[in-house]
C-alpha cells in the first residue's frame, strides 16, 4: 500500500513530466514490478508474484491501449504485437514459474526501458534528470 505522501509524490511526478516522459515512466513501473515478481519467485511467495505479474501485465495492457495506430502506423502495430507477446509470456511465466523465462523477459523490457528513455531525451528535457 502507498502511503498518503508518497501517492502525492507519485502523482506530481507523473503531472509535472511532458509526454514524452509518460512511455519510459510506465516502462520504469513495469520493470520494478517485474523485478519483484523475480523476488518473490526466490523466496517462494506465490501471492506477491502473482501480484506483481498482475501489475506488470496492466501495464502492458495501458501501453497496448495507448498506441495511436493511426498516426503510428507500422511501428504502432510492431508495438502493439510485441506488447502482446511480453503480456502472454507473463501468463506462462505466471503458470510456469519459470524464473529464467522473467530474466529474460527483464532484459528485453530493460532494453525497450532505455529505447524510450533514450527517444524522450533526444525530443525533449524535462527539465531535470529522468527517473532512474
Amino acid at each position: 500500500m502507498v502511503s498518503t505522501g508518497a501517492a502525492r509524490y507519485l502523482e506530481h511526478d507523473v503531472m509535472s513530466r511532458s509526454n514524452e516522459w509518460l512511455v519510459p515512466l510506465m516502462f520504469e513501473h513495469l520493470l520494478l514490478n517485474l523485478r519483484r515478481a523475480a523476488k518473490c519467485m526466490e523466496q517462494a511467495d506465490v501471492g506477491g508474484r502473482a501480484t506483481h505479474l498482475g501489475k506488470a501485465s496492466a501495464i502492458l495492457f495501458e501501453l497496448m491501449g495507448s498506441l495511436d495506430r493511426e498516426r503510428g502506423g507500422a511501428v504502432a502495430g510492431q508495438l502493439g504485437s510485441l506488447y502482446g507477446f511480453l503480456a502472454s509470456e507473463l501468463m506462462d511465466v505466471g503458470r510456469s514459474n519459470d524464473s529464467q523465462r522473467l530474466q529474460r523477459i527483464i532484459g528485453m523490457v530493460a532494453e525497450l526501458h532505455d529505447g524510450f528513455r533514450q527517444a524522450a531525451e533526444s525530443v525533449a528535457s524535462r527539465g531535470g534528470s529522468p527517473v532512474a
